[in-house]
Order: C-alpha cells, then structure tokens, then sequence
C-alpha cells in the first residue's frame, strides 16, 4: 500500500471510531433525536449517511464498481441500537479499504467523474470524502452534546416538580 493510500485509511479508520464512539450508549430516542423539528439530522440519520458516501466515494468513485444507493433514504433513516450500524461500517471499511490498497500513485491521479462534482481525481474524491466525515462527525458529536443538556435539563426539570409536589403535599 502506498504510504500516502495509508494515511488515507487510517484517517478513515478514525473518521468511523469517532462515529461509533460518539453513538456509543445512546438509546433509541438518542440516536434519532433532532435538535430542530425541520433541517437538522439525527446522530443516527448522519451516521447512515456516512456509510452511503463513503461507498459513493471510494467503492463507486474510486473503484468504479457498481453500488445501489438511496441517498434521500439515508436521511430518513431510524434505529434502536448500534448492532446493525456497526455491521454495516465494518463491511463498507473492508471493502473500501481493499480497493484503497491496490491503487497506484497512477490510479490516485486518475480522472473521474460524478454527478455533482464533474471530473475529479481518486485522490480528490478520497480526500473529499474525508473531509465530509470529519464535518459530519463534529454534528454527530454536537448533536449527541445538545441532546444530553436537553435530556439533564428535563431531569433536573422534573426533580424540582417532584420536590415542589412534595412540599405541598406537607401543607
């Protein structure tokens, strides 16, 4: 593998930890909770998201093969836990870290073209990709921040109702 092409793959690696480990013990209203009822996407929702680009990306893009997506039903996406999310980011990494190891510095300089982009390198699509998953990764982590002060804000909220049920029950 070239040292550069490894470089790309750890990054990734730690692009999909990071994911994971942000996702780590959310429950099922956790994982599909949005900030905003309109324009915003839940933890969950973005972390599907990043498997559907990083199989656009490296799979179609740079290994030219054929792959089936739905991105508008990415972002309609819901889950009760993390089994199946991580099976499927374990399969996307394997298959994209094999064509990832057989290209050549050739092959990263390499013209392709896209849909929205026009015509771009491998390397430019490897290195487009990379930066969206550290965009989206940063949303997965805010988004988990807001909905845990949201969640101990509603805890507190209820302790002190509780606590003022109780004090009035005494009268």
């Amino acid at each position: 593998m070239l040292p550069e092409v490894e470089t790309y793959v750890a990054r990734l690696r730690d692009l999909r930890q990071k994911t994971l480990a942000a996702l780590e013990g959310m429950n099922q209203s956790a994982l599909n909770w949005k900030p905003l009822r309109q324009d915003t996407n839940s933890p969950f929702v973005l972390a599907t998201h990043l498997i559907g680009s990083e199989r656009h990306w490296i799979q179609r893009v740079v290994g030219q093969r054929t792959i089936t997506r739905d991105r508008d039903a990415e972002f309609r996406a819901r889950g009760d836990s993390l089994d199946a999310l991580r099976a499927e980011y374990g399969e996307t990494a394997r298959v994209s870290e094999e064509i990832l190891a057989r290209l050549t510095d050739a092959e990263l300089n390499a013209s392709r073209v896209t849909p929205n982009y026009g015509t771009v390198s491998a390397r430019w699509s490897v290195l487009h990709l990379i930066e969206h998953y550290s965009e989206h990764v940063g949303q997965i982590q805010l988004t988990r921040q807001m909905w845990e002060a949201q969640a101990q804000k509603h805890v507190l909220s209820e302790a002190k109702d509780k606590k003022a049920k109780g004090k009035s029950k005494r009268r």
